[in-house]
């Protein structure tokens, strides 16, 4: 699949302090990419290189394979950005709002009517364009924000944590409305601090820290590079001796037990073997020991997370 826009070697130092270090990613053409990192991790210095609005030091920033600063007209017009801190006129509603943004395009003067009504019909915001800014609720202020960056009916939009501090329902309407974008075409450069937004969205993920790329992958891969860290924990009806034991370390893909009573807690790889559980509950049956219960857990991207950067993403 073609790549929309691919970082090559990209570094960006502000005096001695090195905060994006040799960065290379893609995103890919229709895909939904979700850009993680800690707080302080070069993530904004990142999306505003992206943006045009800073300048590498050195690398180069490619669209749709032709070097962004030999095209950068095209790609500005073709480029939405909406940006974490509301970029939005209080005092104007949000018809005014939309169509202020649309002058900045220069979308010509007989088409600027019927782009506002779509932009604000697409965020769900038609019914009430006509109120201004400062009536709204944090989540319908979040949705404008969105319509005033598709006036230019972007091929690629970054979309930094758009959802921050709304309520779950605005929450699901704009996740609903990226997965739309998505559906026409758009691809989507898309950070945030909640981790289950980049489960349910996204179809690859980058994970950055100190100016450096740590994971760079589909989710589905990610989510399968750490089949080494599940866990199984069975209850019994009674506790196993040692011996017993013992052949449980030996079962293929067991990394370790942990004991309690008739609690056995097995860490697990189950890229070594998929039939595990079965081969776990085989040996208990060969020592007529009763399963009480079975739990299973993977990693999800929240541990994997913790687990690269040693810290959560809220921190």
């Amino acid at each position: 699949m073609k790549n929309i826009i691919q970082l090559e070697n990209i570094t960006k130092s502000y005096d001695a302090n090195k905060v994006v270090d040799n960065l290379s990613f893609n995103v890919k053409k229709g895909h939904i990419l979700g850009f993680l990192g800690p707080n302080g991790a070069g993530k904004s210095t990142t999306i505003g290189m992206i943006s045009t609005l800073i300048n590498q030091d050195s690398g180069r920033i490619l669209y749709k394979g032709e070097d962004v600063d030999s095209c950068r007209q095209k790609f500005k017009s073709e480029l939405g950005v909406v940006p974490q801190d509301l970029a939005i006129y209080e005092d104007l509603t949000a018809y005014q709002n939309v169509k202020f943004f649309a002058s900045l395009y220069g979308i010509p003067k007989k088409y600027i009517n019927n782009v506002c009504e779509q932009a604000l019909e697409f965020v769900g915001l038609e019914t009430v364009k006509n109120k201004k800014a400062k009536t709204y609720s944090g989540g319908m202020k979040r949705r404008l924000n969105i319509a005033c960056s598709l006036v230019n009916a972007p091929k690629l939009i970054i979309l930094d944590e758009p959802t921050v501090g709304i309520d779950p329902q605005s929450r699901n309407y704009i996740l609903d409305s990226i997965r739309k974008l998505q559906s026409k075409g758009v691809s989507v450069i898309y950070t945030t601090h909640y981790m289950e937004e980049i489960e349910a969205i996204a179809d690859d993920v980058v994970i950055m820290d100190h100016g450096r790329v740590l994971v760079n992958d589909t989710l589905e891969n990610v989510h399968n590079q750490f089949l080494t860290h599940s866990t199984i924990t069975l209850k019994l009806d009674d506790s196993m001796n040692d011996n017993q034991v013992n052949e449980l370390h030996m079962t293929c893909g067991v990394k370790d037990i942990e004991m309690e009573k008739n609690t056995y807690k097995f860490c697990v790889d189950y890229t070594e073997n998929k039939d595990i559980i079965t081969d776990i509950m085989k040996v208990c049956d060969k020592w007529n020991k009763k399963i009480i219960s079975v739990n299973t857990n993977h990693m999800d991207l929240e541990d994997i997370f913790l687990k690269l950067t040693g810290s959560k993403l809220r921190d």
